[in-house]
């Protein structure tokens, strides 16, 4: 889609859905132990063809990039990052108070 002026237009701005939600925190290596969260340590996706669909959702979102596809080391799959964007939409609403470890969950009433 283009903009007035001939340049691509941004990305929707909605939000992912569950499925969406589960693969950027997978990525960003954020899990829920308990009432806790781990902290995130990684950044990188291998998707096979269960989750490239929902993948390219979310690239269409500007919540992830597409780094590379066809490569032997992943079996020819494609591998995604999260951005900066998609790291705010994935941690959103969880807190982690110590720079290691774990954090814990923070609910706000307010979007700020």
């Amino acid at each position: 889609m283009k903009g007035r002026e001939g340049m691509a237009a941004p990305p929707t701005a909605r939000r992912p859905d569950a499925q969406g939600y589960s693969l950027l925190r997978h990525a960003l290596g954020v899990q829920r132990i308990g009432d806790r969260w781990r902290k995130p340590y990684r950044n990188y996706f291998v998707a096979g063809a269960r989750d490239a669909a929902t993948w390219r959702d979310l690239v269409s979102q500007g919540l992830a990039r597409l780094v590379g596809e066809g490569r032997d080391v992943t079996g020819g799959d494609p591998v995604f990052v999260v951005t900066d964007k998609g790291r705010a939409v994935a941690l959103a609403g969880i807190a982690f108070k110590r720079v290691w470890g774990y954090g814990s969950p923070t609910y706000r009433d307010d979007d700020g």
